[in-house]
């Protein structure tokens, strides 16, 4: 073996233990994962003054680990935040297996699940959160949070809108009936005939129902009107 030859050996082999070394000091500054992830949230959307049910799961990323309570296990915190920013808890998350009480499905697999309880008075929008302490690298507690999850919250439909609506619809259907005329195979030309009678309604109401003069029915903005 010649002396270059050697040399450009010694070489290859200075630069795999460099890259060797190199790759398991990345390993070991590697940080442990932060954070509990996302919150999942169903349904989305609330009536105000409502307490509903709001089914809550986190799944926990591979590698974090929840500090366990003494008393209450593993178990992670669900705040409400308003929009004024004020956080008020609402309930917990556990990892428990509880289908019937938490809708947990298995324990131990670090998916966070809880039955959750909101009710807001205000129509907008709120968030929820997890909150917990989870073990870095060394074994001590760190808090930690999950990511915000947003649920809206709709004004409630009064009484008497909702009559309205289901005056409305018991007008199409009959209206649908009397296009039809018995006849299923009309179909295709009452639901033509419904679409243009509903367009009517929004820019003559008064015209479309002359048919039946003291009916009443939901004119230009939504108004109940009586016809003479």
């Amino acid at each position: 073996m010649s002396a270059i030859q050697f040399l450009r050996r010694a070489f290859m082999v200075s630069v795999v233990f460099s890259l060797v070394f190199t790759l398991s000091n990345c390993r070991e500054d590697e940080p442990a994962p932060t954070g509990l992830g996302q919150l999942d949230i169903s349904p989305s959307e609330i009536i105000v003054n409502s307490n509903a049910l709001i089914n809550a799961h986190v799944h926990v990323a591979p590698g974090v680990q929840v500090k366990e309570d003494e008393i209450n296990g593993k178990m992670l915190t669900v705040y409400k935040v308003s929009a004024n920013g004020q956080e008020t808890q609402v309930g917990t998350l556990a990892d428990d297996g509880d289908l019937y009480y938490n809708g947990d499905e298995i324990k131990g697999d670090n998916i966070f699940s809880g039955k959750i309880y909101v009710s807001e008075s205000n129509p907008g929008e709120i968030e929820l959160i997890a909150k917990g302490e989870i073990l870095n690298s060394k074994g001590e507690a760190e808090n930690a949070e999950s990511a915000k999850s947003k649920i809206t919250v709709y004004a409630d439909i009064n009484g008497a809108d909702m009559k309205a609506l289901f005056d409305v619809q018991n007008d199409m259907v009959n209206q649908l009936n009397t296009y039809l005329g018995g006849n299923q195979n009309n179909a295709p030309n009452a639901v033509t005939q419904l679409l243009q009678w509903v367009q009517n309604q929004r820019r003559n109401p008064i015209a479309a129902m002359g048919t039946k003069p003291t009916r009443s029915r939901i004119g230009h903005y939504g108004k109940r009107q009586h016809l003479y």
